[in-house]
Formats: C-alpha cells, structure tokens, sequence
C-alpha cells in the first residue's frame, strides 16, 4: 500500500517504518543511549538497592566556615533612652514589623530602656 505524505511525495508503509525507525535511533544516540547493543529480554532491572549513588563532594576547604551561621547573622542591640523602635529598625535595616516579630513585640511604643532587643539579619539583595 502507497501512502502520501503532506508534500504529495509516495511513500510506502515499509519505508515510513523506515524512516521512523532511523529517527528513533538517531533520537537516542543523542541522549547517549547505544542502540546496536541487543537488549536482552530477560535482563532484570536492578534492584534500588543496588544503585549506586554518588557521594556529594566535600566543599572546597576555602568554603568552610566562610559563610556566616544564622547565629551569627543575628544582631542583638539594648535600647537607650530617646530610641523609637522605628530609629532602630532604620538603623539596623529592617523594618519595624520584623523587630515586633523577633522581640515578641506587639506595638512600637512598648520598649523599654535596657531591654535588649534582637536584630535578625536584614534581607537579602535581589
């Protein structure tokens, strides 16, 4: 049986196999899969057992301890007489609702002289 293809080229159903055949295996010698070796039918899949899984490299030893821990990162800063918590949240570069949210604060007007007060890390540039 003749078949016609959308360019009005005669194509017979043994060269479509053909043609369709070769593009799989070209497709797959792209992805690195080697399609001349046989499979063999009963080869059984591995086991996930027994699937090796690469080790993650250590980091560079230039890396390690390079980069501050959160601990770190977190400031802390005893209030004074005249401070406002949005004086301090400029100061610091957060903002005042992040202050409220670390101290444990409900409102701006409920600081204390002495109190020490946790300054968070300000945010990251994008």
């Amino acid at each position: 049986m003749t078949e016609v293809t959308p360019h009005g080229l005669p194509l017979t159903a043994d060269q479509v196999t053909g043609w369709l055949a070769a593009a799989v295996a070209v497709a797959l010698a792209l992805v690195g899969l080697d399609v001349s070796a046989p499979v063999a039918a009963t080869a059984a899949a591995p086991s996930v057992a027994a699937i090796e899984r690469p080790t993650p490299p250590d980091p560079p030893p230039a890396l390690v301890g390079a980069l501050p821990t959160v601990e770190e990162q977190v400031a802390t800063y005893e209030v004074a007489s005249g401070d406002t918590l949005s004086a301090i949240a400029a100061a610091m570069g957060v903002s005042v609702d992040v202050l409220l949210d670390a101290n444990g604060l409900d409102a701006p007007d409920t600081l204390e002289l002495g109190r020490v007060l946790v300054i968070p890390p300000p945010p990251a540039a994008e």
